[in-house]
């Protein structure tokens, strides 16, 4: 008996690829293709596939996917087919019950062959990534970011630099430059935008705006919550020196609020 297979992927073109593979070979057969999650939902359910292709081409959802289709047919064998090397994302899959991982860059030959691994052996796993990729993927949970590290990521991903970050975080330079390679670590990060991207995959709820705590200007007021306003003429992102500037007069101004009235 041949074997079923859904794929599921967003590009028509990836779609059209892996069918074509999977059509030259005599004992597998495409019973449909799905364009999001909920079709292939319905399809793996429908068809009682044995195995479902499911590409995951930016975001973390593709675990939650994972997830459904594993609920719905528990007998399918589901494998996630991703353009990138996320390991964090791979253990994610593993973890949800994927069982399959493969590169957009894989080979037809490839393809065939995990399906057929994971419908004729279910105790096994088949994964064709990078070796960068597995090692990240094979790191303990201690590779999370730490707040501190979200913290330094999100003022980066506003485009600051490394001594701005110091200045809003209250931290010299090298303390920042050690989170960036912790950072770099830990998501197996090339580049300051690349870790920025692989964060957003990973926490889909992290916060990339610039913290309000760590803005220069703001400073609580005595018995209020309202920030004091910045100097005349406003704050140059860029212009480090007038940002030294002004964070003293907003220094002072706070020491200024702080002390007894009969001190004005």
């Amino acid at each position: 008996m041949a074997i079923s297979i859904v794929i599921a992927d967003q590009h028509p073109l990836s779609r059209q690829a892996l069918r074509l593979a999977l059509d030259a070979e005599p004992d597998l057969t495409v019973a449909g293709e799905a364009d999001d999650d909920e079709q292939a939902l319905t399809l793996a359910r429908d068809h009682h596939a044995d195995v479902v292709l499911l590409g995951a081409h930016g975001g973390s959802h593709a675990a939650k996917a994972v997830s459904r289709v594993i609920a719905a047919v528990p007998s399918t064998g589901v494998i996630v087919i991703r353009s990138f090397d996320d390991p964090f994302l791979l253990q994610e899959v593993l973890d949800k019950g994927a069982r399959g991982c493969l590169l957009s860059k894989a080979t037809g030959a490839e393809v065939v062959a995990a399906v057929r691994g994971v419908y004729h052996h279910p105790e096994r796993v088949v994964i064709c990534v990078d070796r960068r990729c597995l090692n990240g993927a094979n790191r303990s949970r201690s590779s999370d970011l730490s707040p501190r590290e979200q913290d330094v990521l999100a003022l980066v991903a506003q485009g600051f630099s490394n001594s701005q970050v110091g200045s809003r975080l209250s931290i010299t330079e090298a303390t920042v430059k050690r989170h960036l390679r912790n950072i770099f670590e830990k998501l197996g990060a090339t580049s300051r935008t690349d870790a920025v991207n692989r964060a957003r995959r990973r926490y889909s709820t992290m916060d990339f705006s610039v913290p309000e705590s760590t803005h220069p200007w703001r400073r609580i007021r005595r018995g209020t919550t309202r920030p004091l306003p910045p100097p005349l003429g406003g704050i140059s992102a860029g212009d480090e020196q007038a940002e030294r500037r002004h964070q003293q007069a907003a220094r002072a101004a706070t020491a200024a609020l702080q002390r007894p009235r009969g001190d004005y």
